[in-house]
Parts: structure tokens; sequence; C-alpha cells
């Protein structure tokens, strides 16, 4: 897990990726776009 003070943009541009919060884990998928800033969360790639 790691926070950061910028702002940050992340567009998926195909697959899937999983972004995991502090209490949640959110799958998102191609032409899926996150915005955060502050926030404490790690990335996950599934195997499936």
């Amino acid at each position: 897990m790691h926070k950061t003070r910028t702002l940050d943009f992340c567009c998926i541009l195909e697959g899937e990726i999983r972004l995991v919060l502090d209490t949640q884990e959110v799958r998102l998928k191609a032409g899926e776009i996150v915005v955060q800033r502050g926030t404490n969360r790690a990335w996950r790639q599934p195997l499936d």
C-alpha cells in the first residue's frame, strides 16, 4: 500500500486490474478511469 500527495489518473486501456483500498477491492475493466488524490492504495493484477 502507498499514498501520494499528487493527483493521479489511471485509464484502463485493455484487460482488467484490481484497485486495493483500505476497506475494499475494486475490479476495473477496459474503458474505466480512476482519479485519486491522497488515498492509501495498491494495484493487483488478477491471475485468472
